[in-house]
């Protein structure tokens, strides 16, 4: 089925089911974006019909520079990553390509961890994202960071805790084990909506147009180490105060101490 056909029928909030299909180039050569909203020309790769491109990510809308029309694009997560700084070892994992250059490559079914157990999609459900780490620990470095709405991964439901942190286990749509991400920041539903495309059979959408923070190549702060930084702050300035207290009522005492000494 080719993806737009598949975008055309759906409302605005269906769009994220398609994330985590694996597609392939359609008919027409597919000319993958590295980047769709920076006012920089973006470089532009380009695949042969039926190349096999790897997992959508996100479906979003930006304005055409030239045409001056609002135009859908796909973000989807490259099987095989692009290396494109050998020296620095720096490689492209996703690029944005028009609905109309894709269709899909899978047919829809749901992934299953080794051990044949069906896993169930994760969201994120937090407007500042969310990251996936590799590890269920807030020190070590994120895999990935995941914008709202979008779909983290799969999970088995599987726990683990740090400090008073629940992580959830979380699988790539081949039932591969890829890392864990804090449970209060996804749902295991789509979320409401934001402005992903109604997209007509020409491939324009009139939706609402997404500015350049919505990339996820803009880079989004994490939830969980927000809350974190928020609880150690106020406990320093909590203990601050403290501090300042007993010491004012220390030096009242000896005052107090003095007089009396005084009197003596």
């Amino acid at each position: 089925m080719n993806f737009l056909d598949y975008l055309t029928t759906l409302t605005t909030a269906d769009t994220r089911q398609a994330q985590g299909r694996l597609v392939k180039v359609s008919a027409t050569t597919a000319y993958g974006l590295t980047f769709i909203f920076s006012d920089a020309k973006p470089s532009v790769i380009t695949y042969p019909k039926g190349a096999l491109l790897g997992r959508i990510r996100q479906t979003t809308t930006v304005v055409d520079k030239t045409t001056k029309k609002t135009v859908a694009y796909t973000a989807v997560d490259l099987d095989e990553p692009l290396l494109v700084d050998a020296v620095n070892q720096k490689y492209l994992t996703y690029l944005w390509f028009k609905p109309t250059e894709l269709e899909f490559a899978d047919n829809g079914e749901q992934p299953r961890a080794d051990n044949k157990t069906e896993l169930v999609p994760l969201y994120c459900n937090t407007t500042s994202g969310v990251k996936l780490r590799p590890e269920a620990n807030t020190i070590k470095k994120e895999l990935k960071t995941v914008s709202y709405g979008n779909i983290v991964g799969y999970t088995d439901k599987s726990t683990k805790k740090y400090l008073t942190i629940i992580f959830l286990k979380v699988f790539d749509a081949k039932g591969k084990a890829i890392g864990w991400v804090a449970s209060d920041y996804v749902s295991y539903s789509k979320p409401q909506a934001k402005a992903l495309p109604k997209v007509d059979s020409s491939g324009e959408s009139s939706t609402v147009i997404v500015s350049q923070d919505d990339d996820p190549q803009s880079g989004i702060s994490d939830s969980t180490g927000a809350g974190i930084l928020k609880v150690v702050l106020y406990g320093f300035f909590f203990l601050l105060f403290s501090l300042f207290f007993y010491s004012m009522y220390r030096a009242y005492k000896d005052k107090k101490n003095e007089r009396k000494a005084k009197l003596v």
